[in-house]
């Protein structure tokens, strides 16, 4: 990856969030999320670590490169986390979001932290997403990128930072999900079925047939050419479909696509023929007039 890179297409971005989307409560989801955002950020590197407020952090998954680092990963979780500005923002209370670690230590440089810990990291542009809304712990994703390097990378945080919503309501299903590693294993089987069963009932009381087969693709990641040629239709046809689906499903973007469908997951029963979209629309329309 370098500098050159011109960006992704939004069938690109659109197969990598589909790809950690598809793995919501297998133990490799953090694995694959953390793959897919460096990949569409532009980021080399990238880990998930749960923060706790009694006890010290514990790291996820990682995507970390050794060479040239002059100061191993491990030292962090030994202590020099207390100072790192991420988590002493959650332990401040910050809201869930994206953050840039300039913004959150505008004087990183002068900082002990920086001096003793993070500068043997070489790691430059940081960013951070917090995601703390669970019980007794937070989930926290930072990327970043190496300072040195014949072909140093250009991020693209602004392209990582709109899947901010996506990337919340996929934690908050993989948590909800999974639950402890051990039950990962137990229930996986499970939560694919329900997947599956999403997939392929996902706003079918709104929608034709054939829209959603061209729906199903989409959630699965399939380019609009992709897509046209599992179907036998024309690239334009696709095109033209996805545009009614997102009228119908009154949404405007990809984005808000696998957001509406994150929402409606936990609402598909694998018993029924349901729409879960419908059942999580029905849900929120009884609790709005409760």
């Amino acid at each position: 990856m370098s500098g050159e890179d011109e960006g992704l297409s939004l069938a690109e971005h659109l197969e990598l969030c589909g790809d950690f989307v598809g793995r919501i409560g297998a133990p490799d989801f953090f694995d694959r999320t953390i793959a897919s955002l460096c990949r569409i950020g532009n980021y080399d590197l990238g880990e998930a670590i749960v923060f706790r407020k009694q006890g010290g952090p514990r790291p996820i998954s990682s995507r970390l490169q050794l060479e040239g680092r002059r100061i191993a990963p491990e030292i962090y979780f030994s202590g020099f986390y207390r100072d790192d500005p991420i988590f002493r923002a959650y332990m401040d209370g910050a809201e869930p979001g994206f953050y840039r670690i300039r913004d959150l230590a505008p004087n990183l440089r002068e900082s002990a932290y920086f001096h003793e810990y993070y500068a043997g990291t070489r790691i430059s542009e940081e960013i951070d997403f917090l995601f703390p809304s669970f019980d007794g712990f937070a989930v926290v994703i930072w990327l970043g990128s190496h300072d040195y390097g014949p072909h140093p990378v250009s991020p693209n945080p602004a392209a990582v930072a709109a899947l901010e919503p996506v990337l919340r309501n996929a934690i908050e299903r993989h948590v909800e999900l999974a639950g402890s590693d051990a039950q990962a294993n137990v229930r996986r089987t499970s939560i694919e079925r329900s997947i599956e069963h999403a997939f392929d009932h996902f706003g079918s009381s709104i929608i034709s047939e054939r829209e959603r087969e061209v729906l199903r693709h989409t959630l699965r990641g399939y380019s609009a050419a992709l897509t046209a040629e599992r179907l036998g239709i024309s690239v334009g046809t696709v095109k033209n479909h996805r545009k009614n689906i997102h009228r119908k499903l009154e949404i405007g973007s990809q984005a808000e696509l696998l957001s509406l469908f994150l929402h409606a997951l936990p609402f598909t029963d694998d018993a029924e023929e349901i729409d879960p979209l419908a059942a999580y629309e029905g849900t929120v329309r009884t609790m709005w007039h409760a």
